[in-house]
């Protein structure tokens, strides 16, 4: 009867596991949330369906919100789906085969006193009591496979007058590891609402810190940007194009920075600069 009773023990402690993953667990995410969001951030924070699969150790979302404290949206997530790793266990460290984030917006403002919502959320977070007992090492992460898609940045700068909006953004990172001498891979692409390309690929590594890749930059509209010289000179960018290709290279070691940027360049397409009375035309290509 031995073999009975701990094929019952088995099967109880088997229904339990199950019970905590696909009920418990989905539960106290939606409940702790807004409590994390009130209480650390001193803001409204949302989550809708949670669901959580105890065997495959993956975890779903929908509908992340993020707002100030009277209701102004700041981020949003339409879905985020992470897929953990048993191998974590033998390998020490939080091993991710998969994690995915679709439909991510952000709304960065600026008001007309300058503050800037993000830096006083980032100021709410730095008064947090701190314990200082705590391991402030690296922790130990491993993510296979990260993906951003979908993504929407929209920017109201109210002190200079200045509104876009960036979409579609796309990110991958694929093989990041804080673990040593393990690189990866990531790529970046974005757009701006006035016709503005950014593309960034490369490669990096944690430990120890080295990096390189190229970021290319395609026909960003100056007008719109030439809010921010109103404050330095009296002519107006009337029209033109930025494009800019920057290669880079840095590292970072035993307290010494080290950077290269070599063979950027920087093309200007159709300026003209107003000025009272005149206008003038510039064209031209530097290498750096």
């Amino acid at each position: 009867m031995r073999w009975k009773r701990w094929l019952a023990v088995m099967a109880g402690v088997l229904a339990l596991y199950t019970l905590v993953g696909f009920w418990l667990v989905p539960l106290l995410i939606r409940h702790q949330l807004p409590q994390f969001g009130q209480s650390q951030l001193q803001r409204q924070l949302s989550v809708g369906e949670v669901r959580f699969n105890p065997f495959t150790l993956r975890l779903a979302a929908a509908d992340l919100k993020l707002s100030e404290s009277d209701g102004a949206p700041m981020f949003a997530i339409g879905g985020v789906a992470i897929e953990m790793q048993w191998r974590s266990i033998v390998r020490r460290a939080w091993s991710f085969a998969d994690i995915r984030i679709t439909a991510p917006s952000a709304s960065l403002f600026i008001g007309p006193d300058g503050r800037f919502n993000i830096a006083q959320l980032l100021d709410t977070l730095d008064r947090r009591p701190r314990d200082d007992s705590a391991d402030t090492g690296m922790p130990r992460v491993i993510v296979e496979q990260f993906t951003l898609e979908q993504g929407k940045v929209e920017m109201h700068d109210r002190r200079a007058g200045y509104d876009n909006t960036f979409a579609p953004i796309d990110f991958t990172l694929s093989h990041f590891s804080t673990l040593p001498e393990q690189n990866d891979t990531h790529t970046l692409t974005a757009q701006s609402a006035r016709g503005g390309k950014m593309r960034w690929k490369g490669t990096a590594s944690v430990n120890p810190v080295l990096a390189s890749g190229e970021v290319v930059l395609e026909d960003a509209s100056l007008p719109e940007l030439a809010v921010y010289l109103k404050s330095y000179t009296r002519a107006r960018v009337a029209a033109g194009q930025l494009s800019a290709t920057v290669p880079y290279t840095f590292a970072y070691a035993d307290g010494k920075f080290e950077a290269r940027l070599a063979g950027a360049k920087l093309s200007l397409r159709d300026l003209a600069v107003a000025r009272e009375g005149a206008t003038d035309s510039f064209a031209g290509i530097t290498r750096l």
